[in-house]
């Protein structure tokens, strides 16, 4: 887990073939910042030694000795490399996975405002990271951004479940 408080910060963890995900947020998301500043222990504990989680900070941190409070989140930093990302400002709070390559777009998905989506998207993360480890760093990218978006679809459907039902069951009430 890695504060960077500039673009040089980022850039030096290019050498390493770990996957790198960038939170970027505002301040107007406090709670985002917030509850990644008070989970970073246990998210670092838990799977830090296989990828790196980047929050954009007013001074470096590094690893586990490092710990990042939310008073030394940096909204500077993290518009900047929103502009780098080419994302528009509506896309905070988001995870960027950073590929290092300038000619491709970075993947993104946005950071869920609910704690347990939150949690369970780490948890994905962590979860894909660990196994797959032996790719490239590219590779494992465009898989676990897939892997996010089938997540989130079936999700997605799984809630319009008792929706569709409702509607199904009122419409064959209605015609008998």
């Amino acid at each position: 887990m890695f504060g960077v408080n500039d673009l040089k910060d980022l850039e030096s963890l290019e050498q390493s073939r770990r996957v790198v995900v960038v939170l970027l947020s505002s301040t107007m998301y406090a709670s985002t910042v917030e509850w990644m500043c008070h989970s970073w222990d246990e998210i670092h504990r838990r799977s830090g030694h296989k990828w790196h989680l980047v929050v954009p900070t007013k001074d470096p941190i590094r690893g586990a000795k490092g710990r990042i409070v939310s008073e030394n989140f940096s909204s500077e930093v993290s518009e900047e490399l929103r502009h780098l990302y080419g994302l528009p400002t509506s896309s905070l709070p988001c995870l960027v996975f950073d590929s290092f390559r300038d000619d491709e777009c970075q993947k993104c998905v946005t950071f869920p405002d609910d704690e347990r989506e939150r949690a369970d998207l780490i948890n994905r993360i962590a979860g894909y990271v660990e196994t797959r480890t032996t790719r490239s760093r590219q590779h494992q990218i465009d898989g676990l951004y897939d892997y996010l978006q089938m997540h989130s679809a079936i999700r997605g459907l799984l809630k319009l479940t008792p929706v569709v039902g409702s509607a199904l069951a009122k419409a064959i009430s209605g015609s008998i």
